[in-house]
């Protein structure tokens, strides 16, 4: 306390003492540590007539004060004790932020997983659907195919039949039997198409072709709808997946998104779509 300045004694004045009022006079006096034992000792000279407190009750309690600091050293410093509570509050405080936003990316990076696997889900079964509308387009190529065949033998068959009656006046004997062998094996070959025409295709009654041809495209509209707004979902949960890598290339943009409902709502679309 004897080696305090100017500075500290007026600072100890307005905080320890709590008469700030009497600073001017102080610094006026170039009151030091070394003068606070006059002040100790009660010297109403010095208090009254120099540093000019007119107040009893405000020299008796610099005095006290004063003498307080000259017996028992300067008083302690509690503002240390608040700056490291407030320094280790705050530390607390971080480091339960970064908790929470490591288990909020660790949820985020889960939900990001699941959302990537439901896609390759759907592009799996896209897949699927595309091979199986190659499959239907080659089994109506081959049923048009069979019916084409069909058609010619039936029309080479009717050629041979018409022209038999002009070839018995014109013609030999051995060309008649010659014809008539290969009328029977054009028979054979017919009866054996119509055979193998019935085997890979079976022909419904006309009404029934028409129900057929009428749900076909019926089933056909649906299909074609619904095919179209799985793209419109697919291609906006492909945009929404974007966005979300966006953000998550900051950490505030991974801390923000992971508060948010967009995640699931990506999730919900792909797995509708």
């Amino acid at each position: 306390v004897h080696n305090w300045t100017v500075e500290q004694t007026t600072e100890w004045l307005a905080t320890n003492v709590e008469l700030p009022q009497y600073i001017p006079n102080f610094i006026q006096h170039g009151v030091t540590g070394a003068t606070l034992p006059r002040l100790a000792v009660n010297n109403m000279h010095y208090l009254g007539s120099v540093l000019g407190i007119k107040d009893p009750i405000h020299k008796q309690k610099i005095a006290l004060k004063a003498m307080d600091v000259v017996l028992f050293g300067p008083p302690k410093d509690y503002s240390h004790h608040i700056k490291d509570l407030i320094l280790v509050t705050l530390l607390l405080g971080a480091l339960i932020g970064c908790w929470y936003a490591y288990r909020q990316n660790k949820n985020s990076r889960r939900h990001l997983r699941r959302m990537m696997k439901d896609m390759e889900s759907l592009h799996k079964a896209e897949q699927a659907l595309d091979h199986l509308q190659k499959e239907l387009e080659k089994a109506r190529l081959e049923q048009a195919n069979v019916a084409t065949e069909k058609r010619m033998l039936e029309t080479r068959l009717l050629e041979k039949g018409d022209g038999n009656s002009d070839l018995r006046t014109s013609y030999s004997d051995l060309e008649v039997s010659q014809l008539k062998a290969e009328i029977e094996v054009l028979r054979g070959e017919l009866q054996r198409a119509e055979g193998e025409l019935e085997d890979r295709c079976w022909s419904p009654p006309v009404g029934l072709q028409q129900w057929l041809q009428l749900t076909h495209e019926i089933e056909n509209k649906a299909y074609i709808k619904k095919k179209n707004a799985a793209e419109k979902q697919l291609q906006q949960a492909r945009e929404a997946c974007e966005k979300l890598r966006k953000k998550r290339s900051s950490l505030v943009g991974a801390f923000v998104s992971t508060h948010g409902k967009s995640i699931d709502d990506v999730d919900r679309s792909i797995v509708e779509a």
